[in-house]
């Protein structure tokens, strides 16, 4: 990661897709491995083993700014 992470408040706006569920889980947890803990509720992932209403929040928190990266 960016050593200039430290400094910041959020993330780079993205969204990353994948064709397997268990490779996007294990993406994340290697980017939350290494981001500060106050930017690891900044990562989200959405995928078919969430809810529809769990599917629904993450995409409403990527579009209004409370999260910034996400994994399809």
């Amino acid at each position: 990661m960016p050593p200039h992470l430290e400094e910041e408040s959020t993330l780079p706006k993205t969204m990353v897709f994948f064709d397997d569920i268990l490779e996007s889980m294990r993406a994340r947890q290697w980017v939350l491995k290494h981001l500060p803990k106050r930017l690891q509720d900044r990562v989200k992932t959405y995928n078919a083993r969430r809810s529809k209403l769990g599917r629904a929040l993450v995409l409403r928190d990527f579009r209004n700014g409370a999260v910034d990266t996400e994994g399809a």
